[in-house]
């Protein structure tokens, strides 16, 4: 998978080099080239696993084979065993429609920790 920035100008780079970079150099954004699709049956057999499961199988079309599954999946779990909920972002229904995403149960009780809790380990391993 290949990545490119959100103001068109910068060169299209792969998910390392995107970890490593950052923002791009045209001060874009980068973003996948092409958005991974999942089929029922893949989504089915996601019901009732684990968080950090979830997240390494979502987030495994983006690292396309750059980090071996086995080494992805350790980061993935130790990022998200920081977390001190169970669920990790636990959603909590307030009424018949309207739901709330708890992201404030990582280690500094902030959203941002979702992401930069891998982002560092991923960083490590880079």
């Amino acid at each position: 998978m290949r990545y490119i920035s959100t103001r068109g100008q910068a060169p299209a780079l792969s998910f390392e080099e995107v970890v490593l970079t950052g923002m791009a150099s045209d001060g874009g954004l980068y973003v996948p080239e092409t958005l991974p699709e999942f089929s029922k049956e893949e989504l089915a057999d996601m019901a009732g696993l684990s968080y950090a499961e979830i997240a390494f199988r979502v987030m495994k079309p983006f690292v396309n084979g750059e980090i071996d599954d086995e080494t992805f999946r350790r980061l993935v779990t130790e990022a998200y065993a920081t977390f001190n909920h169970d669920a990790v972002v636990p959603l909590k229904q307030l009424d018949a429609s309207h739901f709330l995403l708890e992201q404030f149960h990582g280690p500094t009780l902030a959203f941002k920790d979702v992401a930069l809790q891998l982002l560092g380990r991923l960083l490590d391993t880079s």
